[in-house]
């Protein structure tokens, strides 16, 4: 699989000498293992003592009953005298009591040990925020941004970057150079969305089922298990309503109604498909804030591919695509 370089990646390098933990969050299968291999390897690159964790798959191991056990194991195996020791630890939430384990174990290093952390779930991180406050340092791993989609699919390199206005004879000549690859790749990115391996994917077979995988697997790991929703056949309905009507104001009580679910447990809903970066809602602007807050918000999906996978489309070219999904991608 061809590996692309992350706009986050050149981001995260300058927090590395920082005593704070690193928190990297992000839907699931946007790259964040990946990127937490990549960090890896250019430490142990630069020569320093790293060791890496999947919580998810080694949470029944001994150490991590107890953040004193873990911290324990890491001195007693990976822990150097005077050499700072880099812990990576992939899908973090899984881990007892997340935001207590991390402080625990970051307290007990006294900043003999980094930690850097990937989550799938902002709404369990939120937990994180409190215990620890002045601890970590958070970024978002997004989907592929279109930039990355071309770093992966186009034979071209698109590094340029132009001030407008005092460049704009220099985008009309760019533009005129790579319209015809730029837009032939938009249409493909609206189609697919930005799912890393969707982007990379040749065969559109296989890109069909790589999206119906990756939501089946956020499905059933994070609404099922994680979250404990048991009308999974309402929130699915929910997913798909909220795809038909994408860059629409969210009427939460035509909603409600709608899906025949109370009102609290659509609000319930909306949080976790924030929380899990699914969506998107965006309030109109006012200067009188009490107004912007009760006015209806927009809702924008993150991904077109899960627009695709829930209500299908299939875009031939630029002047057919619908104009409610070319807002939803801006």
């Amino acid at each position: 699989m061809k590996l692309v370089e992350r706009n986050i990646f050149s981001e995260v390098q300058k927090w590395l000498d920082d005593t704070r933990i690193i928190l990297i969050k992000g839907a699931r299968r946007t790259g964040k293992t990946t990127l937490l291999e990549q960090i890896k390897s250019y430490l142990d690159h630069s020569g320093k003592n790293t060791i890496l964790f999947s919580a998810d798959q080694e949470l029944d191991t001994p150490y991590f009953k107890s953040p004193k056990l873990f911290f324990n194991f890491l001195s007693d195996q990976y822990l150097l005298e005077n050499r700072k020791l880099y812990c990576l630890i992939d899908e973090c939430q899984y881990l007892p009591d997340a935001s207590l384990f991390l402080k625990v174990i970051h307290d007990l290093s006294r900043g003999r040990i980094k930690f850097i952390v990937t989550g799938s779930s902002s709404l369990d991180l939120l937990k994180i925020k409190e215990p620890l406050t002045g601890r970590k340092i958070e970024f978002t791993l997004e989907r592929f941004s279109f930039r990355e989609y071309l770093r992966a699919a186009s034979e071209y390199k698109y590094d340029h970057l132009f001030k407008i206005p005092q460049d704009i004879d220099a985008l009309k000549d760019f533009y005129e150079i790579y319209r015809k690859d730029l837009e032939y790749h938009l249409v493909s990115y609206l189609n697919w969305g930005g799912y890393p391996e969707v982007c990379i994917e040749k065969r559109e077979e296989r890109k069909k089922k790589y999206l119906g995988e990756i939501v089946t697997t956020y499905i059933e790991k994070d609404i099922s298990q994680f979250f404990r929703i048991e009308n999974i056949s309402k929130f699915n309905s929910l997913i798909r309503l909220l795809c038909s009507q994408r860059a629409c104001i969210l009427n939460r009580s035509e909603v409600s109604n709608t899906l025949g679910i109370h009102f609290k447990t659509l609000e319930h809903y909306l949080s976790i498909l924030e929380g899990t970066f699914i969506i998107t809602l965006v309030r109109p602007y006012y200067t009188y804030v009490r107004k912007e807050l009760t006015k209806m918000p927009k809702v924008f999906i993150n991904d077109t591919g899960i627009i695709r996978n829930y209500v299908g489309m299939d875009f031939q070219d630029l002047k057919s695509v619908e104009g409610n999904l070319i807002e939803n991608f801006v």
